[in-house]
């Protein structure tokens, strides 16, 4: 077991340094390609295309059309929307703290300070940062997500700093807990807040009050953790098979079959499947074909295929294939 859980955490972490490499290589070309970023990585393109579907899933990634590559290629062009999607930044140091908001690209927006020479309370350090949290949060409605910095090792198996000079109080703040805590107070919003929100989406009151049933359902009755098996994930208020499909592999490593467009038409028009048009009858079909452990790289290959080989709005590229000789063509 304790072999296992190790494993589990390298394979995150090497996950997370991957994410990180492609997105600095991004952060730094206003548009690139698959093709340029395994050149510059060495990854392999299996590794690239998870990740990427992971980036263009959430928004963070959006794809710009067919650009032109080396000796004539064409590839699908990636740009980062360093702009639309934002962070928020905490750095915890020996006698202040700094919340600020920043671009993917490291604009600032929005910037607290405060120094913490005269506390003698960390929890009272810990209120301060999640007031300033909150309150970048009341004024812009598109944080995607947010990094703390702290000054001493940390502790991952146990969600706090290990050691840190001076401040001993703060090795024992489980920022896990008060990430839940914070969790709570965003679960305990308004509608009408989340819809604001939600809004630049395209989405609407539907979706707000989803979101808001989904959050006090996770709050409630799952310990602000995001349950691993489908039949509870189906539970969660606005959480479709789709969706829950996609949590189980790209979160928690799980077989999954994401039956999504892309997927649908390429197994139709392949033969995999006969004329089948409902998601879960395909996923159900697909199963008895792919193996388990194949089975989440399988469907973020096919999204990547369809977009830039087997496309959907444009006559297919079938001369450059690699599956047009047993591909049945089936329109």
């Amino acid at each position: 077991m304790a072999e296992h859980m190790k494993k589990g955490q390298n394979n995150d972490d090497m996950q997370e340094s991957n994410r990180s490499l492609i997105l600095r290589i991004m952060a730094r070309d206003p548009i690139c390609t698959r093709t340029q970023i395994a050149e510059e990585t060495g990854l392999q393109q299996a590794t690239i295309t998870k990740i990427m579907q992971e980036l263009l899933s959430v928004g963070v990634v959006t794809e710009t059309g067919i650009v032109e590559g080396k000796k004539g290629r064409r590839s699908i062009g990636l740009k980062l929307n360093s702009e639309s999607i934002k962070v928020i930044g905490v750095k915890i140091s020996k006698d202040m703290i700094q919340v600020g908001l920043f671009d993917f690209c490291g604009k600032l927006y929005e910037k607290y300070t405060e120094s913490t020479l005269n506390y003698n309370s960390v929890n009272r350090i810990v209120r301060h940062i999640k007031r300033a949290v909150n309150q970048i949060l009341a004024n812009h409605s598109d944080v995607f997500a947010m990094g703390i910095a702290v000054p001493g090792p940390f502790y991952k198996a146990e969600n706090r700093i290990l050691l840190m000079a001076d401040r001993p109080g703060w090795t024992e703040v489980d920022f896990e807990a008060e990430a839940k805590r914070l969790q709570k107070e965003l679960a305990a919003a308004d509608v009408s807040d989340i819809e604001a929100i939600v809004r630049p989406c395209g989405l609407g009151k539907s979706k707000a009050r989803d979101i808001s049933a989904c959050m006090n359902m996770l709050v409630d009755s799952y310990d602000c953790q995001v349950p691993d098996s489908l039949d509870e994930l189906l539970k969660l208020p606005g959480v479709g098979r789709k969706s829950a499909n996609l949590i189980m592999g790209d979160i928690y490593g799980k077989p999954a079959i994401v039956t999504d467009t892309h997927c649908i038409r390429l197994v139709n028009r392949m033969g995999l499947v006969d004329g089948i048009k409902d998601p879960k009858k395909v996923e159900m079909e697909l199963w008895k074909l792919v193996p388990p452990d194949e089975s989440n790289d399988f469907c973020h290959r096919l999204v990547d295929h369809g977009r830039s080989v087997c496309t959907a709005r444009t006559k297919p590229h079938c001369d450059a294939c690699c599956l047009s000789d047993i591909c049945k063509k089936i329109i």
